[in-house]
């Protein structure tokens, strides 16, 4: 698991005062949605492009816009430690969740269920 966001502004008063959510091809498609009581979480399945991909890289966005570029650009999660595999083939779950007041990531590799790494590089 790692911290995106020590005392997130996002989760205030014990809801979410913004969306936050990931870049999908300019949109913002948020995981967790303003207005949710906190703690909250949310996981979405990400597969591979490529064949033999060996890293998942999904851009973190907080705000209220629908475009993506209207948001502020958290930084990028890092997914890698799944099996190299037919594009398609594996099935990473990737879980931000609001605990304690810390936005935070984590990662399995949906069908075994193993622990995958996730780095996290903030924007800036």
């Amino acid at each position: 698991m790692v911290v995106i966001e020590a005392r997130t502004p996002a989760a205030v008063g014990g809801t979410l005062q913004e969306n936050v959510g990931i870049d999908s091809n300019g949109v913002m498609t948020p995981l967790l949605d303003r207005g949710t009581p906190t703690p909250c979480e949310a996981t979405v399945v990400f597969s591979t492009g490529l064949d033999d991909q060996e890293a998942i890289t999904v851009p973190l966005l907080r705000g209220m816009r629908m475009m993506a570029g209207d948001n502020e650009v958290l930084g990028t999660l890092e997914v890698s430690g799944f099996p190299k595999s037919p594009a398609g083939i594996p099935q990473v779950a990737i879980t931000l969740a609001i605990r304690d007041g810390d936005l935070v990531a984590y990662a399995t590799e949906a069908r075994e269920g193993t622990d995958v790494e996730v780095t996290w590089n903030p924007a800036g």
